[in-house]
Formats: structure tokens, sequence, C-alpha cells
């Protein structure tokens, strides 16, 4: 009777365990869903305060999350962010710090768009991988140190684990019993994504495929769970990011895009007449290579540089031979590397090779077809084409890349043809020009407009006198034929 009693209290003590251990369990789990819903609002916080330009705000966030999580995804993208608000903050020490924590819990991450992040991120971003990696591979190489041999140890009694054995029954049961409680929360279903972006106008792609609609918009009918959502517009960074979906709700999501900035790489030149200085230089242009052309235009020369400023070659001096210029304002280098002068002092074109050695030249003063009034802007298209800025003569000229007039337009004036002391002038790749007209405050753009151009050939009809049009001289006879011989007949 007694050892009855003793096991009914038994089993009431482990039932009164496994009750306690279901609730603790229960209590753990909504406090880790509350941390990891913690964890996304900091992350969420912190990103849009770097994308506005907070970046201590940003670093406040993001530095408290990483206390409230060890999942490694959030942490990669908490750290990543940490360390891009540190950079940007002018902290490099803590960058690098924050990315040394990322790599060692994913070593071979890599960025996959780069063009919106900063360069000097983005390099010391790779410098530190490589650092990690490096280190990782001693590691490897460092070979295991060979362990003591064990001696057999002598058997003990073996205990009973009955009570361990049924109360880890009863959590089991009971941990069971809380995923069918909890499985009616997490049904499918479907919901809604609104979307704002500023600007508008941004391309909406979900989960990798074009939506085929623009911000601002609403997506319906989406799918409960996890999605990835991703804005593009031109001129603008990226924006990417998980959303979540709930049933029969609607997640809303305000994305401001940032304009994308150019960053300061280098500059070169000072006054003077030396290898690496200038005097008023007015033009410059870049050829395939990435090489630099100075009109360096008080000096009356021409300088080449690399892309980083160092030093290649010069031409020219003042006068009006051939390796001669008068105040040059403006140079162009075609796709074979010949490069174009704008010789304005000498109302001429100057034209040679990549490192200055003279091809040819047209031009002299007045405004005729091979003539210019002071030119200041040279371009080339595609085709080798060269267009002219023909400044005081207030019009644009077209040649062939030997100098063999082509075309011209514009005269003095405000109308949609006319210009006033046009300046500079482009063309881009399909043709079109552009054109700095500088007296009327303005820039033109102008195209080449197809035109269908055809033969007409008149000949009198004696049948019915009236006058016939043809396409083709090849169908009937000339006009001065035709009426001879109509002359003869009536002479017959």
């Amino acid at each position: 009777m007694r050892v009855r009693i003793f096991q009914s209290k038994v089993l009431v003590i482990l039932a009164l365990i496994s009750f306690i251990f279901f609730l603790s369990s229960d209590a753990l789990s909504q406090k880790s869903s509350s941390q990891r819903s913690e964890v996304k609002k900091l992350l969420r916080e912190g990103k849009s305060h770097y994308r506005n330009g907070e970046y201590e705000e940003a670093i406040k966030k993001l530095a408290e999350a990483p206390l409230l999580t060890k999942d490694k995804e959030e942490l990669t993208e908490i750290y990543f962010y940490l360390s891009l608000s540190y950079y940007s903050n002018n902290q490099n020490e803590k960058a690098e710090e924050m990315l040394r924590k990322l790599f060692e819990m994913k070593p071979n991450l890599r960025i996959v768009d780069e063009s919106l992040y900063p360069e000097g991120f983005v390099r010391t971003f790779y410098k530190i991988r490589e650092e990690m990696l490096g280190k990782a591979e001693e590691k490897s190489e460092v070979k295991e140190v060979e362990k003591p041999e064990v001696k057999e140890k002598v058997e003990k009694p073996k205990k009973s684990y009955t009570a361990l054995y049924i109360l880890a029954g009863l959590a089991v049961a009971g941990g069971v019993a809380y995923l069918l409680l909890t499985k009616s929360k997490k049904e499918e279903g479907f919901g809604n994504i609104s979307i704002n972006s500023e600007p508008q106008g941004a391309k909406v792609y979900l989960d990798g495929q074009d939506t085929g609609k623009r911000t601002n918009t609403t997506l319906t009918n989406i799918k409960t769970g996890t999605h990835q959502l991703k804005l593009e517009l031109e001129l603008y960074g990226k924006w990417e990011g998980n959303v979540e979906v709930k049933k029969n709700y609607t997640t809303n999501v305000d994305a401001k895009l940032l304009p994308f900035k150019y960053e300061f790489v280098t500059k070169w030149g000072s006054y003077g007449s030396g290898d690496y200085q200038f005097d008023r230089p007015f033009g410059v242009a870049v050829d395939s290579s990435g090489n630099v052309y100075g009109a360096d235009t008080n000096n009356h020369r021409i300088m080449k540089f690399t892309s980083n400023g160092s030093f290649i070659t010069k031409w020219g001096s003042e006068g009006s031979g051939d390796y001669q210029f008068i105040l040059p304002s403006g140079v162009a280098v075609d796709s074979s590397g010949n490069v174009y002068v704008a010789d304005t002092w000498n109302n001429r074109i100057m034209k040679f090779t990549s490192n200055g050695s003279f091809i040819t030249k047209w031009g002299s003063y007045g405004s005729g077809d091979y003539q210019f009034y002071l030119p200041s802007g040279v371009a080339v298209d595609s085709s080798g084409n060269v267009y002219v800025a023909d400044t005081d003569n207030h019009r644009i000229m077209k040649f062939t890349s030997n100098g063999s007039f082509i075309t011209k337009w514009g005269s003095y004036g405000s109308g949609d043809y006319q210009f006033i002391y046009p300046f500079g002038v482009a063309v881009d790749s399909s043709g079109n020009v552009y054109v700095a007209d500088s007296g009327n405050s303005r820039i033109m753009k102008f195209r080449i407009s197809s035109q269908t151009t055809f033969q007409v050939n008149i000949s009198y009809s004696p049948i019915n006198e009236r006058f016939n049009l043809f396409t083709s001289p090849s169908q009937k006879e000339p006009k001065e034929k035709s009426i001879q011989r109509e002359k003869t007949k009536e002479n017959q």
C-alpha cells in the first residue's frame, strides 16, 4: 500500500515538473521571439538611418542588435551595416573591427553589387577578407597534437535513469502538444504589400521577378511568409530587403532612394609652363585607354597624361606652323586615338596621332564651307566625323575625319536652329549632337532626320494633254526627246 502511494506521489511530482518545464519553455520561446523582433527592428532602423546619412544614429541602433541574437545570418547583416556606418562616419578602425567579426562567421562572403557602396569601403572590405582568409589558412596548417592514449576505465555499475526517461518523455509530449496548439497560428494565407518610395517611379521586383509596377503601388494577394523586395530607379541607388507578409494584413514599406554621388579621386596641375603645369586650360578629352588630353590654351600646346595624372607627352608652341597653335580651346579624340584640336586664333582644325605627330589640317579665316571664325569646340562621332563649334560664325560645321566638308547649320539668333557664340559641342553613341549655346544660356540637341529622296521626271503626253510624274527616268523618254517627237509628227 505504501509503495503504491509513493509511486503515485512520484508520478504527481513528475507531472508537476513536466508542467513547469512546459511553461518555462513556452516563456523562453516567447522571449526568444520578442528578441528576434527587436533585432529586426534595430536592424531596420539602423539601415534607415544609414541611408539618410545619419551615421551616428545608425551606429547606436546597430550596436545594440548583436547583444540580442546569435543567428549567423542576422549577425552578418548587422556587422556589415555597422562597418559601413563606421566607415561613412570616418571611424575606419571600428569599421575594420566589425568586418573581422563578420568574416569570423562567413570567411568567403562577397559584396554582390559593389556599385551600391563607397569605393573605399569596398577596398577595405576585400582587404580584411583576404587578411582573415590568410589567418584561416595558417590555422589549418597547424598539425593536430597527438592525444595521449586513454586507459580503459573500470566498468562501474550502471545507474537507473528511469525517472529521467519518464521526465524527458513527458517533456517531449508537452512539446508535441505545444506544436499542435500553435500550428494554427502558422496557417497559410495571403496579404498585401504597400510600397512607397522617395522619389517615386522606381521599378518593383518581388523575389527576383519584375512585377511590372512602379512606386507608389500596392502588390495584392501575396502569399504569407518572407519575400525579397527590390526597388530600382535610374541614377539612384537600389533598395533591397526582406518583407514579412501576414495573412489578411497589408505590410507597409517606405523607402528613400539616394542619388548616386561622385567621389573625389585625384587632381593635378598648377599655374606655369612645366610638364605638370597649365595656363588657363580650356578643353579636355579622354581616349579609349583612359589617357587624358588637355588644351593648355595660354601655353599654346596639348598635354597628355595617364588617367591618374602622370605626364606622358606634350606638343605645340605659339605660331601658325604644323606643330603650332594660337590659343587652342577644344580637343577631341576618335576611336583610333587620333587627336583633333580647335586651333582657335589660327581659325583651323588640326589632326595629330595620339603621340602628337602631325597628320593634316583644314580651315582659314572666313565664313565659307571650309572657313572658321574663332572655332572653340570640337567633337568626333563613332564614324569619325568631326563636328566644330564655329563660335563667331554662330554655327555648327560637320566634316569627314580628313576635313572634307559635309554640312553645316545655324545662324545668329535665338530660334531653334540659331546660336549666339556656341562654345562647346558633343556627340553621343546614337549620333545626336549637343551644343553649348553660350550667348543664349542654353543647351541644344539635334538629331539626324531621315528623309525619303527620289527623282521626279516630267514628260508631256499628247493623248490627254497632262503632265505625268515618274520615279524612274528609264520608264519614259526624257522631256526634250518627247517634245521633239511630237513636233516631227505635226510637221508630217
